[in-house]
């Protein structure tokens, strides 16, 4: 099978103007960022939830 990654048509090289208006050019530099920014978030709630559950533990053995 071939990588349908390069079965996709590219973009005519006149749409190399700024992305900041509506990023439609470019949805995977900000689906990455989007999915960068949402594991952060993802990983700092796991690690809060843990330290609270550890921090909590501790106090109801004492």
């Amino acid at each position: 099978m071939n990588n349908p990654l390069i079965q996709v048509p590219s973009p005519a090289p006149t749409v190399a103007e700024p992305t900041i208006g509506c990023g439609c050019e470019s949805p995977t530099v900000i689906g990455s960022i989007i999915l960068g920014l949402f594991y952060r978030v993802l990983t700092a709630l796991l690690v809060r939830a843990f330290t609270s559950c550890r921090s909590m533990k501790a106090k109801t053995k004492k």
